[in-house]
Formats: C-alpha cells, structure tokens, sequence
C-alpha cells in the first residue's frame, strides 16, 4: 500500500472523546496484570485475556454483519504484525510482574515518544519536527526518573522490571504505527479478531514450555482483573483504538494517553496500595506533559477530507 493511501484526517470532537475514554480505560490494564500475576504466570495471563478478547470481537463482528474471514494477500502481513504483538505482551506481563504496577503504568504510557519515532521513519506527513522533540525529550525525562528513584531509594530490584516494560513500550509505539498502515485496507475489527486468534496458540505455548512448574492461586480478583484485560482492553479498547488509527493521524491519537498513568497510578495507590512517591508523581507530570507536546505538534498542516464520520 502506498503512503499516499494512508489516511490521516484531521481530529473530530467525537474522536477526541473516544481517544480519552481509551486512555482512560487503558489506565486500568498494568493494575490489573499485576493483580493477576499474584496467581497467574504472565503468558497463560495473556493466553486467557486474548481468548476472551478474541470472542468478544467475534461476537461484536457477527452481530454488526462484519466479514471475517482472511484473504491470501492479507495473510503476510497479518503475522508479521501478531510475531510483533506477542512480543509486545509478553514482555509488558513479565516486566509488570516484576516491578511496581505504577512503574509499569507510567513506563508504557510513555509509548507515544515512540510512536512518533516510528511514525516519521514510516507513515509520509507525520514528520517530527522541534515541538515533537521537545515533547518527546521531556517525557523520557519523566521515564528517567522512575530509574532515577529506583536507585535513590533503594528499589533497585525493580528496575529489570521497569526495562523490560520499557522495551515493550518502544515496541507498543512501533506497533502503533504498523497498524495504522496495515489498517488502511483491512477493517479493524477483523485485524483484531485474527490477531487474538493468531497469538493465543502462542501464548499457550510459551506458559507450557516455561511455566509449567507454576502454582496457580485463583480468586475472585484474580478473575475480575482478568476479565478486565480481555473484555474491557483486549475487546473494546483495541477495536475503538484500532479504528481511531484507522482514520486518524497517528501521533495525535496516541498523545491521549497523557491520561492513562494518572488514572493508573491512581488505582495503584487505590486497590493495590503502592505508595506515590514525589520521583513518581513528577515523572508522571513530565511524561503526561510531554505528550500534550508531541499533541500540540502532531497534526498535519494540511490533511484530506472524508466524508465518513467514525
């Protein structure tokens, strides 16, 4: 497909408010992993979250009248896309499981640096410019800190944790971006349905090959933190976040997540009882502050017009 094809309209308020009600509820994903890994290993976590994700699209598909099935000439580039999705996973689940769930919430909010990395190497019109790095030196600032008081105050074990949910990060704002071409000529949903279904014979893989000694301990909120990532995330989250990459321009749909490691580190105060240190509230700030940034700098000075109203 060429880069000519790729849309990258200019955002609607209905769009915006879409965007933040995904940031929102994306907030929420890292407590809930790390709630879940207290009684599940992190690949059957995700086996189990993008099984129910995946029948939660296929129910959206069915009842919406949405065709499903792949086509030869979609089938290539579909796995490259799902090798990339599974690494992604499993390294934000084994680094959450290792580290604080407000570390991980905040390192992975900070994917939208990536994202516009990714996005000027890759996707024509949505250059980086001054504004875009300001923005995106100001948020790694913030994801320095996390290291930073880490090592201040004596938590130094949390930090493999904290790299390995970074690398995800730079993986998750790659895949951003490779969605959104790939997305040009398949429906989201359909790419959504096929990438669960795709990844979860893998994860299952990888829990019996390398997790087969664990003890499992399931309890209610165990389950509930489960259905959450598969329903809640996995299902509607990626559908409405896929279809927003669809549509618009890359950078700027992702900049929304400035919301995500507030309400994050917010519920990890709240159910999990982790402290919110001064290092951790002002990374937070950086982090959400350089987003707005790479936002305020995001959009295209000159864009097409569709007709379609998402």
């Amino acid at each position: 497909m060429s880069d000519s094809s790729i849309l990258n309209d200019r955002l609607t308020l209905s769009a915006g408010l879409l965007a933040l009600l995904s940031a929102t509820l994306w907030g929420g994903n890292t407590v809930s992993i790390k709630i879940a890994t207290a009684g599940m290993p992190p690949a059957a976590i995700a086996a189990v979250r993008f099984a129910l994700g995946g029948i939660a699209v296929w129910g959206y598909a069915l009842a919406a009248g949405i065709p499903l099935k792949l086509t030869k000439r979609e089938l290539p580039s579909l796995i490259s896309l799902v090798a990339l999705f599974i690494v992604q996973i499993l390294t934000l689940n084994i680094g959450t499981s290792l580290t604080l769930a407000a570390h991980a919430t905040v390192l992975i909010s900070s994917y939208p640096f990536a994202t516009a990395l990714f996005a000027h190497l890759l996707i024509r019109g949505d250059h980086l410019n001054g504004g875009k790095i300001i923005g995106m030196a100001v948020s790694f600032t913030g994801v320095a800190l996390i290291f930073g008081e880490a090592l201040i105050v004596g938590s130094a074990g949390s930090i493999p944790g904290d790299l390995i949910v970074f690398t995800s990060c730079v993986l998750l704002g790659l895949r951003q971006v490779v969605t959104k071409r790939m997305t040009q000529g398949l429906h989201p949903v359909k790419l959504v349905f096929w990438q669960s279904v795709f990844s979860v014979p893998a994860f299952v893989t990888v829990t019996l090959i390398f997790e087969s000694d664990y003890t499992y301990a399931i309890t209610g909120g165990i389950v509930a933190a489960i259905l959450y990532q598969g329903l809640v995330v996995a299902g509607f989250c990626f559908i409405l976040l896929t279809s927003l990459l669809r549509r618009y321009n890359a950078s700027v749909i992702t900049s929304f997540s400035f919301f995500t490691p507030l309400f994050g580190v917010i519920l990890s105060g709240a159910l999990l009882g982790e402290a919110l240190s001064l290092w951790l509230l002002l990374s937070v700030a950086l982090i959400a502050a350089g987003i707005v940034v790479v936002s305020r700098f995001g959009e295209p000075r000159a864009e097409a017009k569709s007709s379609a109203v998402l």
